[in-house]
């Protein structure tokens, strides 16, 4: 009989074993899962459930996606230290690298022209100026991921080309990071130009009136492990 391991609510209670059959069955010809939170019954793909690369048994967290981001704000709110630290994970604390990304978000405009200092040299203006080297693949599955909406606001995809009559941005989450899928988001035009140079734990914050802490953590799994998954 196969098992599966799942976390129980009491931390002083050790993981119980609980047999596969009582969390999944087939409903209609799709197989469902019982989330261990609300106890609903849903199909066990990617939409109702996330990936969990350390369940060699079915390969999903043992609560849905609601279920999931409830548990998250909650742990947010009562570890706010820890909270920290895991953004701390991304972005190192060099200041020298900080105030150079704060400048490089300096008006561009000044007395009425437009600064130069971007184009200096050619080495700032590429720096300040990368581009995403990934797959059209790996674009699908980033906005698939994301609901095809602006990782930052929520702004669908949809409703950004009826406004901007352009498709979402690939935006780089820490500015001067990497150009590969760890380090691409989703975005639309307002969010991309808000946001540009900033560091992201400084610009996503509670005083951000677009902020949403279910997006934050969706935002943190995606750059943590999920833009692995195919």
């Amino acid at each position: 009989m196969l098992y599966k391991i799942c976390n129980i609510k009491t931390k002083k209670e050790r993981k119980l074993k609980i047999p596969y059959e009582i969390n999944h069955k087939y409903i209609s010809g799709i197989e469902h899962k019982n989330c261990n939170d609300c106890n609903e019954w849903l199909p066990m793909t990617n939409e109702h459930f996330y990936k969990n690369s350390k369940n060699n048994i079915d390969g999903f967290n043992p609560y849905c996606k609601k279920c999931t981001s409830i548990r998250s704000m909650e742990w947010q709110n009562e570890n706010k230290d820890k909270r920290r630290g895991y953004q701390k994970k991304y972005y190192d604390n060099d200041e020298e690298r900080k105030e150079q990304i704060r400048k490089s978000g300096r008006t561009r405009w000044a007395n009425g022209k437009r600064s130069k200092w971007v184009k200096e040299t050619n080495y700032n203006y590429q720096k300040f100026n990368q581009s995403h080297d990934i797959s059209k693949e790996e674009w699908e599955n980033c906005k698939k991921y994301f609901n095809y909406s602006c990782a930052y606001c929520g702004l669908s995809e949809e409703k950004h080309r009826e406004i901007a009559n352009q498709d979402l941005h690939k935006e780089h989450v820490d500015h001067l990071g990497s150009n590969d899928l760890s380090n691409c988001v989703p975005s639309c035009r307002k969010c991309n130009s808000s946001k540009w140079a900033k560091l992201f734990e400084e610009w996503y914050t509670n005083e951000n009136p677009i902020y949403d802490d279910m997006r934050y953590y969706r935002i943190l799994k995606w750059l943590e492990e999920d833009y692995k998954l195919k």
